[in-house]
């Protein structure tokens, strides 16, 4: 049984490309909406081209990526990627995501439920075009005002 708590509705705002001295990556920023709130997730090199490609549409069906594949599977088994969920953060700033489908025996009130990375599940929600939820203590936790600079996240 999944424990309620306060979500709140967020959407890419923007993507930052990093050049830290041992990891080159980018930051994502979801904006919370209704909300002058921008939640930060970093995102490694190798996730960086598949969220581009989800974002602008530039995936190839004789040559999908691998969350097409997924979400290609799951609706022939029936069932449909309807919410993507930020619901929790660990101590060391570490962001936990799941996936929650309907379809056969599950509905959006019992959902099947998946973990995944924060990175999966936008380029997922992006695929699917639906929604992305950020719990409160999330937001509470990490999120930071439109506006903010980048040397305030330490980088």
């Amino acid at each position: 049984m999944r424990k309620e708590q306060s979500m709140k509705q967020a959407k890419m705002w923007t993507m930052s490309s990093l050049d830290l001295s041992d990891n080159n990556g980018a930051i994502l920023f979801l904006k919370v909406v209704n909300r002058e709130t921008l939640i930060p997730i970093f995102i490694d090199q190798a996730e960086i081209q598949p969220i581009i490609r989800a974002v602008h549409k530039r995936i190839r069906p004789d040559n999908p990526l691998v969350h097409g594949v997924l979400m290609s599977l799951m609706k022939e088994a029936g069932f449909s990627l309807f919410r993507v969920e930020i619901y929790d953060i660990l101590q060391d700033a570490i962001l936990l995501a799941r996936l929650l489908f309907e379809g056969q025996s599950y509905s959006a009130e019992k959902p099947l439920i998946s973990p995944v990375t924060p990175s999966d599940a936008f380029i997922l929600a992006t695929l699917a075009e639906c929604p992305i939820y950020v719990a409160e203590k999330v937001i509470k936790r990490v999120g930071a005002p439109v506006g903010i600079e980048l040397e305030q996240f330490g980088i």
